[in-house]
């Protein structure tokens, strides 16, 4: 098999469809990289053969990979990652990468207020830390809810706005403190960076299931969790999947659920693959997140109105404004496009 550096894709278009593939199957869907390119070596082998265009031969890139990852990944390995790829118990690269881009955007902010000088204030460190632990605890409560512990997600969720308010309250005496130091503005994006290569850089695991024998009560419950938590169902959505296994289980006569289905991240993973109420639950999550930020994002540009009036500060304001209202209309619109006909 021909390796990665010796493959060359007849047209441009088909090394675009092998990238869009290969991103897909190693960021979304969890695979290998050596796993991965094996998939696209025989990818590339098939359109040479039959002299074709990728696209023209399998199709889309991502309905590609995600077949391809169905196909070649065990049951067990797809079922103990989230819909993502990531391993709900493999934390600190996502969060490293978590860190990474959002000190990387406020780097970008601060460049585009502040200049190539910044003026450390005890104020501002202080709203970053409170903005570091807000943050940890939605990565960590997340990563909870991705694993089917609701509860647990929402301690986490809770316990990250109580430190930032916290903080905020104790630090509050500080924001008329001069600045304790003035550094150079690009270090913000550099640190941004650099806990981005962390988060990339962190070995590969490959996401192993709960090996925890539960009673058949706990099962039921990780299965309503992981339904509700990981691929975003409803209550009614997951209350009908719940009744239904009870029933088949009840009817097979076997001593426990997993005798009969498996453990619960399996089954839930075949109840929801490929299902469109799963797609539908996540975009619905990702549009109403984006219009949470569309909506602070208004009141940041309001606020630069009221204070300041026009300038460069109410200009890229209004470009976020305007970007994450455009990520939050097409996520609304996919959400409409993946609702059941009546």
């Amino acid at each position: 098999m021909s390796s990665a550096l010796d493959r060359r894709w007849p047209t441009p278009e088909d090394q675009a469809w092998a990238d869009r593939a290969l991103w897909r199957l190693v960021a979304r869907e969890g695979v290998p990289g050596d796993l991965a390119d094996d998939v696209l070596a025989d990818a590339h082998q098939a359109c040479l053969e039959a002299r074709r265009p990728a696209g023209e031969l399998f199709g889309d890139a991502d309905r590609y990979a995600a077949d391809a990852a169905r196909e070649r990944l065990p049951e067990a390995d797809r079922a103990a990652a989230d819909p993502d790829g990531a391993s709900p118990r493999d934390r600190w690269p996502t969060w490293f990468l978590a860190l990474g881009w959002a000190t990387l955007l406020l780097g970008l902010t601060l460049l585009a207020r502040h200049g190539w000088s910044l003026p450390v204030t005890a104020w501002g460190l202080a709203v970053y830390a409170a903005a570091v632990a807000l943050g940890t605890g939605a990565h960590r409560g997340l990563r909870e809810r991705r694993a089917g512990r609701l509860r647990r997600g929402w301690a986490w969720w809770r316990a990250g706005a109580a430190v930032l308010v916290g903080v905020l309250v104790v630090a509050s005496p500080l924001q008329d403190r001069p600045a304790l130091a003035v550094v150079p503005t690009a270090l913000v994006p550099a640190a941004g960076a650099l806990a981005l290569a962390v988060g990339f850089r962190w070995p590969h695991r490959t996401p192993r299931p709960d090996l925890a024998d539960p009673t058949p009560q706990q099962w039921f419950d990780d299965l309503a969790g992981l339904l509700r938590g990981r691929y975003s169902l409803t209550r009614r959505e997951v209350a009908r999947h719940v009744q239904e296994t009870r029933s088949f289980w009840a009817d097979s006569g076997a001593a426990h659920p997993a005798e009969e289905f498996g453990t619960a991240e399996e089954y839930a993973l075949r109840l929801t693959d490929g299902s469109p109420a799963a797609r539908r639950g996540r975009a619905r999550g990702a549009a109403w997140l984006c219009t949470a930020l569309a909506a602070s994002w208004c009141w940041t540009v309001a606020d630069q109105a009221l204070i300041e009036g026009a300038g460069w500060g109410l200009a890229w304001r209004v470009g976020g404004l305007l970007l994450f209202t455009s990520v939050a209309v097409r996520e609304w619109r996919r959400t409409l496009r993946l609702r059941p006909a009546r």
